[in-house]
């Protein structure tokens, strides 16, 4: 456990010794191509926000069909999405009657936060999702009834990204993520990364995942792990016409694993492989003008240990997005100048 801990004090400590770098450039001078990208951020950038969320858990057996388990969100979700300076926020929650499931299952219940400073070289993510009720898609002979349901079927999830953007000058991530800067000219950027976090899949032992189809009690129950990997990838922005672009990112990963899975009887058993990926991709529609903005845009993330494994388990996190927002112009705070956060 200590040493991995301190594998996300180094992780965190690196992105603050870099976010006090990149706050006082930004404070200094003005570190971008102002032909390939026009700046909003004096501006409270504010819009609303409708979410389309859906999680995947794929369970791979050997010589087998793997198996898909869905969850049944409210869609959409309603919300408000913010962003000054370096500061980015976002709300979202489901409005009874406006917000639907699928009446057949039961309901999926959580809830998810994140975090996400972003600054001009460097790009940070960190999100929490807890996330209970799924169903199976498919079913093997050894399962029998299809669209089984498993209410109690709970994901939970901690990740956290830092990207390096390379050709940060010219590359606007906050345009292709939170839209408060604008990008004027096509451009792309290589990004490079450092990624970790905890994963867990866990269901009452009385409906195992797998159960043990030779009827003993050695079915699998859950997954517990922890990451820590390095990711390359690419991003870049097409500008359609004068205020319309389009936005493309892939950011794979290899990861370091440990971790263990839960067996029916209560006993544990540790993973075989000690390495697995992850993969971060992105698609935006966007519109940018002085004052308003808007967009559709669709992101996945992709978590798994490693496909050698003997029963190698990966979640697919699915965020489809409909913003429509406004610049707003804001006098200074001189309250909020130690935090950068004033004009």
């Amino acid at each position: 456990m200590l040493h991995r801990l301190s594998l996300f004090l180094l992780f965190y400590l690196c992105f603050y010794f870099s976010n006090a770098q990149d706050i006082e450039e930004d404070t200094v001078v003005m570190n971008y191509d102002t032909t390939y990208i026009r700046d909003y951020r004096e501006r409270l950038s504010l819009s609303l926000l409708f979410d389309f969320q859906n999680y995947f858990i794929a369970v791979f057996q050997e010589d087998e069909d793997f198996l898909q388990f869905t969850s049944n969100l409210p869609r959409p979700q309603y919300g408000v999405r913010g962003s000054y300076k370096w500061l980015n926020f976002s709300i979202s929650f489901a409005i009874p009657r406006l917000s639907i499931v699928n009446s057949s299952y039961s309901q999926s219940q959580g809830f998810s936060i994140g975090f996400r400073p972003t600054l001009r070289k460097f790009y940070f993510s960190s999100f929490y999702e807890d996330f209970k009720g799924y169903r199976l898609l498919n079913s093997t002979p050894n399962l029998g009834n299809n669209l089984q349901e498993f209410p109690e079927l709970r994901t939970q999830t901690f990740f956290n990204t830092i990207y390096y953007g390379v050709n940060s000058k010219r590359f606007s991530y906050r345009n292709l993520i939170f839209q408060n800067e604008q990008q004027r000219k096509s451009a792309g950027s290589v990004l490079i990364g450092l990624t970790g976090g905890f994963k867990r899949t866990n269901t009452p032992s009385n409906n195992p995942i797998i159960p043990d189809t030779s009827g003993g009690n050695q079915g699998l129950i859950g997954l517990d792990y922890f990451s820590f990997g390095f990711n390359l990838g690419y991003a870049y922005t097409f500008v359609i016409h004068e205020r319309f672009n389009a936005s493309i990112m892939l950011v794979p990963g290899v990861q370091y694993v440990e971790g263990v899975y839960k067996i029916q009887d209560g006993s544990e058993r540790e993973v075989d492989t000690r390495l697995g990926y992850n993969a971060e991709a992105r698609f935006q529609l966007g519109y940018n003008s002085e004052r308003f903005f808007g967009g559709i845009a669709l992101t996945s993330y992709l978590l798994s240990n490693w496909i050698n494994e003997e029963t190698p388990v990966s979640t697919l996190h699915n965020y489809f997005r409909f913003t429509i927002g406004y610049h707003f112009k804001l006098r200074p705070v001189k309250m909020l100048e130690p935090l950068n956060l004033s004009n």
